[in-house]
């Protein structure tokens, strides 16, 4: 930290700068510190994460850019598409379009890359299946598919065709409170939307979700661009995670009880719209007792349909949750007589 950079010291160590240097002055000094280090030998500056940058650093990225072809140095930047919460995100998108930054966008594992990749890490034999259904949970995307390989070994769940059931119903701690940190960051009306999203499942409508949402339609389609830019929702008309894990940590940052008035409320907005009792029976079967009469005759229906369709095991689950309501003696009579057919029926 000799010369010019001792600008830099500020910074750095919990000691006075040698004058007066100003914020131009810091990153003057940055730079010479690393032009000192470099000096020894060829130098490498790895920065992960640059998203989350905040604004002095950022600026510091911008005036080493425009100086690094002079020293021999290489500035390894890692990030993800600039997200709108960024510090500066003018910044990012500057170095990106810099004349002399090479820029390399990762691709997706695909799947027989998945499959080589949990038979490396998990030393034992992988059946084509279950890495089906891995690849299918995280998209090819290596953060998920490290951290739902790690949950799903420490669960013992066998790497099987019989396993890869439990793929998508897992969803990996670490990658739960990332997201829950992500959401944070992008504010109360992005979040609200996600969590929409994943009551409603895939292909929502932007207009219901704002409603479950309790948002402002306007309010509701800059929330959308904001979770598309950040990577979790993907582009287009109707909302839908990227990867299915994505949605699954939404799920979980929600609490049973919310959980339980935000299904309620999509089953009464669905139910308003003239949706099918199928498709709101889907919402209720995740409430808990304590349903009013026309939700439970739209369990009742629901049921019969799915027994009519060839679907026993879907009127089953349902016919299961009207037997967790207070019926009347012959209605709950009728509910048994109906399960123990369709059970009948599954055993055939």
């Amino acid at each position: 930290m000799t010369g010019a950079a001792a600008l830099a010291v500020p910074v750095l160590v919990d000691a006075p700068a040698e004058g007066d240097g100003g914020s131009f002055g810091v990153l003057h000094g940055l730079y010479w510190l690393l032009a000192n280090l470099a000096e020894r030998g060829p130098l490498l500056l790895a920065i992960d994460d640059a998203h989350w940058a905040d604004e002095p650093s950022l600026r510091f990225l911008a005036f080493l850019t425009r100086r690094v072809d002079s020293l021999p140095l290489v500035l390894l930047t890692a990030t993800r598409p600039v997200e709108p919460d960024a510090a500066d995100p003018s910044v990012l998108s500057d170095l990106l379009g810099d004349p002399a930054t090479d820029v390399v966008t990762i691709r997706a594992l695909s799947e027989p890359a998945v499959l080589e990749f949990l038979r490396e890490h998990a030393g034992a034999t992988v059946e084509v299946a279950f890495a089906r259904a891995c690849h299918h949970a995280s998209g090819g995307n290596p953060f998920l598919l490290t951290e739902l390989e790690r949950t799903l070994r420490e669960e013992g769940v066998p790497l099987t065709a019989a396993g890869a059931e439990r793929v998508v119903a897992t969803t990996p701690p670490k990658l739960a409170r990332a997201t829950r940190a992500r959401l944070a960051r992008l504010g109360p009306a992005a979040g609200a939307l996600a969590r929409a999203t994943a009551v409603l499942g895939d292909k929502a409508a932007l207009d219901l979700a704002c409603e479950l949402a309790q948002i402002e339609p306007a309010e509701g389609a800059r929330a959308a661009g904001t979770l598309v830019d950040a990577g979790l929702l993907e582009p287009g008309r109707l909302l839908s995670f990227r990867h299915p894990l994505l949605r699954s940590a939404v799920a979980a940052s929600v609490t049973p009880f919310e959980g339980n008035t935000w299904q309620r409320r999509a089953a009464g907005l669905l139910g308003a719209r003239g949706a099918s009792p199928e498709r709101i029976a889907v919402h209720l079967l995740a409430t808990s007792p304590g349903l009013d009469p026309a939700d439970v005759q739209t369990l009742r229906t629901a049921a019969a349909r799915a027994a009519e369709r060839g679907a026993p095991a879907a009127a089953a689950a349902m016919l299961r949750r009207l037997l967790e309501e207070r019926l009347e003696p012959r209605e709950r009579g009728g509910c048994l007589s109906s399960w123990d057919a369709t059970s009948t029926w599954r055993g055939r």
